[in-house]
C-alpha cells in the first residue's frame, strides 16, 4: 500500500479494535454491528489484496531493472558495430552509411536497429570479427531482442495486475471509510455525555495526514519572505 492506503488501513484496524475493546457500545438497537462488520469485511480483504499489491510492484522493479540492463547492452552492442562499421569503410567504400545511429531512445528504435544491423551485417560478419567483434554476436544480439521483448510483455502483465491491485485496495478503502463515517455519528451520539471515551473514540477514528514534502514548504515560504 502507498502511504495513505497504509494510514486508512491502519484507522480501520484501529477503529475495529476499538469496537472490540468496548463492546457494550456496540448496541443491537443500532446499525453499529452490521456496519462493524463491513468493516471487518474490508480489513479481511485487505489483508488478502496487499500483499498481491506488493508482489506484482516487486515484479514490475524486477522486469525493469533486468529490461534496463539488456537494453543497455543491445545499444552498446550496436555502437560497437557502427565503430567497427566505419573501420571497414576504409576498404569497402560507403560500408558505414548501412548503420546509422539509432534515433531516439525508444525501445521500439533500439530493436528495429537491431533487426536492421543483423541483417545487414550477417553477410560481412567475418570482416567484422576481422576487427576483434564476438564471432557469436549476431545470436547474443537476437537473443536480447528476444528477452527484451519477453520482458516488455511481462512487465506489462506486471502493471496491470499491480494496477488492478491497487485499484481492489481502494475500493476496499472506499468500503471502509464510508462504513467508518456512519459507525463515527452513531459513537459519537452514543458518547456525547462520556467525554474520555469520546476523546479516545475520535482518536481511533483519525486518519494520519501525509505531510507535505519540504521541498514544497520551503518554496512557499521563500515566496511568502520574497513577497
Amino acid at each position: 500500500m502507498h502511504r495513505l492506503q497504509a494510514h486508512r488501513y491502519n484507522m480501520l484496524f484501529t477503529v475495529h479494535n476499538f469496537c472490540a475493546a468496548y463492546p457494550e457500545l456496540i448496541s443491537d438497537k443500532t446499525a453499529a454491528p452490521q456496519i462493524l462488520a463491513r468493516i471487518g469485511d474490508v480489513l479481511k480483504e485487505l489483508r488478502s489484496v496487499a500483499p498481491l499489491q506488493i508482489t506484482h510492484f516487486n515484479a514490475s522493479q524486477s522486469i525493469t531493472s533486468e529490461k534496463t540492463k539488456l537494453t543497455a547492452e543491445l545499444r552498446w552492442h550496436l555502437g560497437t558495430i557502427i565503430q567497427t562499421a566505419r573501420l571497414i569503410a576504409r576498404t569497402i567504400p560507403r560500408f558505414d552509411e548501412q548503420f546509422p545511429p539509432v534515433r531516439g531512445r525508444s525501445d521500439a528504435a533500439l530493436l528495429y536497429s537491431a533487426r536492421l544491423f543483423i541483417e545487414r551485417a550477417f553477410p560481412y560478419w567475418d570482416e567484422f570479427v576481422r576487427y576483434a567483434m564476438p564471432p557469436d554476436l549476431i545470436e547474443t544480439l537476437k537473443e536480447h531482442i528476444q528477452n527484451i521483448e519477453q520482458l516488455t510483455l511481462e512487465r506489462s502483465d506486471a502493471r496491470t495486475a499491480l494496477k488492478d491491485a491497487t485499484a481492489a485496495i481502494d475500493a476496499a478503502l472506499t468500503e471502509g471509510m464510508n462504513a467508518a463515517t456512519e459507525l463515527d455519528v452513531i459513537l459519537t451520539n452514543t458518547l456525547h455525555a462520556n467525554t474520555p471515551l469520546l476523546a479516545l473514540w475520535k482518536r481511533a477514528r483519525h486518519v494520519k495526514r501525509i505531510p507535505r514534502k519540504k521541498a514544497a514548504s520551503a518554496k512557499a515560504g521563500s515566496e511568502s519572505s520574497e513577497g
